[in-house]
């Protein structure tokens, strides 16, 4: 892999994660409304299906063309890394089962009458979310960086690791948006990609604000 093609593989991450980023958010929704009112309910499940194909060439390129290797996990550390890789993988098949996956692909706005781009779930604090503001994003990181490294999987770990850090925060502020204080009260007390000691809500707290945020979608 030649340093010509590392820096084209290095744009067309950055620009892949900046068109995520840009879909996802409310002003292109809102435009998106204004012009295509119709396409509003199948909006989700082709944003997903987007990202599925225009991230498929990097998995190839990991895959196939990944270039020399970097790093390489040796024994007995290699059966430790996989180890936590699957202990991350079990963990955000858990995740998964507090979350609505139908609406979360898209497909249960296709029965839905009225969508809009403002539509928010509520707030959601699961066990892992106790500890940490964005778990998956957590989880993820652990299953790329418990790998061998080679020059591609370096290049796509490295800007997937700032994206999540950037991409959570731009997040958040739309979280905000729909859950005001209880969402700011939760940012306080909680960390959001790291768990440090001492920084976790207990079930209780989780509750007093769900219900918070909850009353906030009422007024």
């Amino acid at each position: 892999m030649t340093q010509t093609t590392v820096w084209w593989l290095a744009v067309s991450v950055i620009a892949f994660f900046i068109l995520h980023s840009l879909l996802a958010s409310v002003l292109v929704k809102q435009k998106l409304e204004q012009r295509s009112p119709f396409i509003v309910k199948y909006y989700r499940l082709l944003y997903n299906l987007l990202a599925v194909v225009l991230f498929l060439p990097f998995i190839i390129i990991m895959r196939f063309y990944s270039g020399p290797v970097l790093w390489s996990w040796a024994a007995p550390y290699s059966l430790l890394a996989d180890g936590v890789a699957v202990c991350a993988i079990l963990a955000f098949i858990w995740t998964l089962r507090g979350y609505d996956m139908l609406e979360f692909m898209g497909i249960r706005q296709l029965f839905s009458k009225d969508v809009s781009v403002y539509d928010q779930g509520a707030m959601h604090i699961s066990t892992l979310h106790r500890f940490v503001r964005h778990p998956w994003y957590t989880l993820i990181l652990i299953m790329l960086w418990t790998r061998n490294i080679h020059v591609a999987h370096l290049v796509i770990y490295s800007l997937a690791s700032l994206y999540f850090v950037i991409g959570s925060r731009l997040e958040e502020k739309k979280l905000i948006v729909y859950y005001g204080d209880a969402y700011k009260q939760y940012m306080k007390q909680v960390p959001g990609l790291i768990p440090l000691p001492g920084h976790y809500i207990n079930k209780q707290e989780a509750q007093r604000l769900i219900a918070l945020a909850s009353h906030k979608g009422q007024t």
